[in-house]
């Protein structure tokens, strides 16, 4: 899974769309819409204003953020499996967003799968690969592995294909952070 995850987030745009697709039609079928990030996405789990200064913070906070759900069954277990994930590679990636998720699976770590996103106040250095800095996190937290990578090649594509990381930055408050999602996503 973390070979995997690794590579998602390294592929080219030609590799990911491939991926996605092939993915997108195995889970869903070809004719159903594809909104699973904005299903997984509730209004509670998003957070417009971290204050976070360091890597270290933002794992904390978004962690907490998740724990604050009630869905979490051990937050300090989740917290220890995302900063190991970032020791592996960083999950930063160009763009300014960072895809946080913890570095093996667990069925038992939540008790139903649930995407996080936190913006921050200004933005940090999170290892991207171009240098750049990161100021959108979403954390990832998937009770099945196959809809974690579906999800974390969702993300990618959205990053890539849509201007969601603009309208993110641009909404004022979490709510209008929330109707940022494309009515269909790519």
């Amino acid at each position: 899974e973390a070979w995997a995850s690794q590579r998602i987030l390294g592929w080219s745009a030609a590799r990911l769309e491939h991926y996605h697709k092939t993915v997108t039609n195995r889970r869903q079928g070809a004719s159903q819409p594809a909104a699973v990030v904005s299903q997984l996405l509730q209004p509670g789990y998003i957070a417009s204003a971290l204050t976070s200064k360091t890597r270290a913070s933002v794992m904390r906070t978004m962690v907490t953020l998740a724990e604050e759900s009630g869905l979490v069954a051990s937050p300090d277990d989740l917290l220890s499996r995302v900063e190991e994930r970032e020791r592996i590679c960083a999950t930063a990636l160009e763009g300014g967003v960072a895809l946080l998720h913890p570095v093996v699976h667990d069925p038992h770590l939540f008790l139903e799968s649930m995407i996080f996103l936190g913006r921050t106040i200004q933005a940090i250095p999170f290892g991207a690969p171009d240098g750049s800095v990161t100021d959108l996190f979403f954390l990832v937290c998937c009770r099945d592995s196959r809809l974690h990578l579906h999800v974390l090649a969702r993300l990618c594509m959205m990053s890539l294909q849509t201007d969601l990381l603009a309208a993110l930055r641009a909404a004022p408050d979490a709510a209008a952070m929330k109707m940022c999602w494309p009515s269909t996503q790519p």
